[in-house]
């Protein structure tokens, strides 16, 4: 699985270096996770609620990115995480 993953990743990079509208998506089996969710602002206090939304529906935040001017972030759940802040 490594290789296919790795070889996936380097056909798409130099793909990535000539378009601005790429997304990729990773998938995984076997994780811990319940449940998943992505959230995204087009400014901090529209992300913070968005992050405060699924904090109180459970989720915990797994992944946090900023780019073309939007935050966005990977949120799970049964990730065993006890605590968790996000300070602006």
């Amino acid at each position: 699985m490594k290789k296919t993953f790795i070889a996936i990743a380097i056909t798409l990079m130099p793909f990535k270096l000539v378009s601005d509208d790429i997304w990729v998506g990773l998938f995984a089996k076997k994780v811990p996770y319940t449940a998943e969710t992505f959230v995204y602002g087009e400014n901090l206090s529209e992300f913070n609620n968005a992050i405060d939304r699924e904090w109180n529906n459970g989720f915990d935040i797994v992944d946090i990115e900023y780019g073309d001017g939007k935050w966005s972030a990977i949120m799970a759940k049964g990730t065993g995480y006890k605590q968790a802040g996000l300070s602006t």
